[in-house]
């Protein structure tokens, strides 16, 4: 098993961003956190849900983040005020948000960022890449043991076979910290993976974006100095 880098955010894309992280906040637990001006910052515990208006990246070709899952005490009691505000269901569990984001409500100790769904043609090879190129061990999906997932330090990346259709998607992308990242860049690169976006410098952080099998990117991050706080 590789040691797995620690989880740092999901990205949404929405126009009305700022209405977007009201309602997370108000209507599913989130604490707001100082934005940016490209930026509404949320926080479940450490993880950070970004949501800007704009994206650069392209439309993944055979793979997508299907849901965003967050973890809750009840989860009835939790998903009347979804209903009632905007969003709706469409299974015991799943949720659409108002502005077509899904959501996946797993019950948990507490509120918190629970796991990412991707479904990709090729489950097997993108949960390789993940276990290869970020790190963890790929184990049962502790709560669907149909599918196979990875557990990173905060939260659970889960993979599901499945046709996609091509096309944008308000879940746009996602990320990881290395406390350095050219040498984590350069592993990747030994292994065959392809940058998009190299690393480059991004304000007082440095970052980059690599594309997995399917077309999804991640975003590696090096914070300032090196220094990951959780």
């Amino acid at each position: 098993m590789a040691d797995a880098l620690p989880w740092h955010h999901v990205h949404l894309t929405q126009t009305d961003r700022t209405a977007v992280a009201a309602w997370y906040t108000k209507f599913i637990g989130a604490r707001i956190g100082p934005g940016t001006k490209r930026s509404e910052n949320l926080w479940f515990n450490s993880n950070l849900m970004q949501i800007q208006s704009d994206t650069a990246i392209k439309p993944p070709s055979t793979g997508e983040i299907a849901h965003i899952g967050i973890g809750v005490t009840d989860l009835d009691a939790a998903i009347g005020p979804i209903l009632a505000n905007g969003g709706t269901r469409t299974s015991n569990s799943l949720v659409v948000d108002p502005w077509g984001t899904p959501i996946q409500l797993v019950e948990s100790d507490s509120l918190c960022f629970h796991h990412l769904m991707i479904v990709t043609s090729d489950p097997i090879k993108s949960s390789e890449w993940y276990a290869l190129n970020i790190g963890g061990e790929i184990v049962p999906c502790p709560w669907d043991h149909e599918l196979i997932a990875i557990q990173y330090d905060t939260m659970w990346l889960v993979f599901k076979g499945g046709r996609v259709e091509p096309g944008a998607r308000p879940i746009d992308h996602f990320g990881w910290y290395t406390p350095n990242i050219q040498k984590t860049a350069s592993k990747l690169l030994a292994n065959g993976c392809q940058f998009p976006i190299p690393v480059r410098d991004f304000g007082q952080v440095q970052l980059a974006f690599v594309e997995d099998p399917s077309g999804l990117w991640v975003e590696l991050v090096e914070p300032a100095g090196g220094r990951i706080f959780k």
